[in-house]
């Protein structure tokens, strides 16, 4: 009997996706080296919500 499993297409990256992969390989690098320099208290828990709201803020318009 054969197998049914489906091929899987990946669709070819179009400037648009690899724009939006970008931004979510930025998203989380940014995010661990914040969470990363608030666990080791270099810097305070007001600075750290400073950057988590920019880095939400650069992250949402590159989604667009």
């Amino acid at each position: 009997m054969k197998s049914r499993i489906p091929a899987v297409h990946k669709q070819p990256d179009s400037p648009a996706n690899q724009r939006k992969e970008q931004a979510v390989y930025e998203r989380l690098w940014l995010t661990y080296f914040n969470d990363a320099l608030y666990a080791q208290g270099i810097i305070t828990q007001t600075e750290h919500d400073k950057m988590r709201m920019k880095i939400n803020t650069r992250t949402a318009s590159a989604k667009g």
